[in-house]
């Protein structure tokens, strides 16, 4: 093997992962995992099948980042990547992200062509009204096999702090932005803490509002997830270091 290669083992891969503990109902399951071929820079160089391996390639693909190791992940946005996945595609993640333009989860993880499957809606939200996120993400599971789902949620986001005010201001939003706001409101709690001090508690508790809608979604998601057939994890992604903290349990 190159002297540059490293094969990371079940507790290399746990570690890399934040130990990741998935709830399956009342239970708590560890995925399972396979070695992983990793290059000098920590990513993948083969086709990730577990949530464990998916989740430690994300880690170090947002470990080079914000190192900017900007190289990392060119060989997968070449015109022979284009070619090889112009039939096909693979990912090895679904994210579910906010839209905000600095959140852009290729880039975050060091991904190139055909490794993420990604779903971007304001505020990362799961509302079952909108069949196009949960669609979606039941595609990427039910077609794809992706094994792994993250709720990318991001501090100071604009759709949480605007749901913030509402309840704290009393403030009317124009448009569907209203009913956007209205999905998040029930994971805040009333407050009357600054918003800048309530937003950082508020994106977490509406990422992991979503995480949990989707571990119960029916009859495609939640099934998979009991068969351990996928994994449902939320994250936050600090816009000043570049760093994305996944929320394990």
């Amino acid at each position: 093997m190159d002297s540059k290669m490293m094969r990371l083992s079940r507790r290399d891969l746990m570690v890399a992962s934040g130990m990741l503990a998935v709830g399956a109902g009342s239970g708590v399951w560890w995925a399972q995992h396979d070695l992983v071929e990793v290059d000098h820079h920590g990513l993948s160089l083969q086709d990730v099948k577990t949530a464990d391996a998916a989740l430690a390639r994300l880690t170090a693909g947002n470990k080079c980042y914000v190192e900017e190791h900007f190289d990392v992940g060119d060989g997968r946005r070449t015109v022979s990547r284009r070619q090889e996945t112009s039939e096909r595609q693979h990912p090895y993640a679904a994210i579910l992200a906010c839209s905000d333009s600095r959140v852009g989860p290729e880039i975050l993880f060091s991904a190139g062509l055909g490794d993420l499957f990604v779903v971007r809606v304001a505020g990362n939200i799961v509302d079952p009204r909108c069949y196009g996120v949960l669609g979606s993400l039941e595609y990427a599971v039910e077609e794809l096999k992706v094994p792994l789902i993250v709720v990318l949620g991001h501090e100071g986001c604009g759709a949480v702090k605007a749901a913030i005010r509402v309840i704290q201001e009393k403030v009317e939003l124009p448009g569907a932005i209203a009913m956007l706001a209205a999905t998040i409101q029930p994971v805040i709690e009333a407050s009357s803490e600054p918003i800048e001090t309530a937003l950082h508690k508020a994106v977490m508790a509406n990422v992991e509002a979503s995480v949990q809608k989707l571990r119960t979604d029916g009859p495609i998601l939640g099934p998979r997830l009991k068969q351990m057939n996928v994994a449902i994890v939320g994250a936050v992604y600090d816009l000043k270091s570049g760093l994305v903290r996944f929320l394990t349990e």
